[in-house]
């Protein structure tokens, strides 16, 4: 998913595909849905840990310059095998990137790390995805830059420069809760269960609640 939005959202491809379903689209034209190329760009990545990681071995393949901001400094060894640059302060790694991806736990400390003053001083062709929780960045506006702070009903959404490309673990929750109670309401067929030789449906929640119970 990371990956993803670090290759799709600064060529815009949501965005263009969004125009051609919606019929606006006028046909070609020279500076019509110009992006940003990713190789040669400066990835820093808040968070190095075990899903930091793996983004970043991704994303030297397409060329990208890894900087990371980390609790600890790795060792050197994976420094060298990365090509990775260490960073202690935060602040000094979201002013040099032009695309800041976020991997850290929600905690009291991170809570609202990414704030308006940080945003801010961001480049203004920067842009900030945020595959942690959503409570991660602040909900603000700096220097004509949008943060989006995503609330548990809310959608993924991404704004333009500084663009912020907030995907909520929440919403994974959600969906895998839906999914554990449509398998609980989905009927399951139990053989021989009536005595009678005849199979009876019931739900997968159990068969004490007796109108869940269907005879076939």
């Amino acid at each position: 998913m990371t990956m993803a939005l670090i290759l799709s959202v600064p060529r815009r491809l949501a965005e263009g595909e969004k125009l051609m379903r919606s019929g606006k689209w006028q046909g070609w034209a020279p500076s019509a849905m110009l992006g940003h190329r990713v190789g040669g760009k400066l990835l820093g990545i808040v968070g190095m840990g075990r899903i930091g990681l793996a983004v970043a071995r991704r994303a030297r393949a397409f060329g990208l310059s890894i900087h990371y901001h980390n609790r600890r400094r790795l060792p050197e060894t994976i420094e060298e095998e990365l090509g990775a640059s260490y960073h202690a302060s935060v602040d000094t790694l979201l002013r040099i990137s032009d695309v800041v991806t976020i991997h850290c736990p929600h905690t009291a400390e991170t809570h609202e790390m990414v704030s308006a003053a940080r945003i801010g001083a961001m480049k203004p062709t920067a842009y900030l995805i945020n595959t942690a929780r959503g409570e991660m960045p602040a909900a603000s506006r700096a220097r004509g830059s949008t943060s989006i702070r995503t609330s548990p009903r809310s959608t993924p959404t991404c704004s333009r420069s500084t663009m912020s490309c907030c995907c909520p673990t929440s919403a994974r929750r959600r969906s895998r809760a839906a999914r554990r109670r449509a398998k609980r309401s989905s009927p399951i067929s139990v053989p021989g269960a009536t005595g009678t030789g005849r199979p009876i449906r019931c739900w997968r929640g159990g068969l004490s609640p007796k109108r869940r119970i269907v005879r076939t």
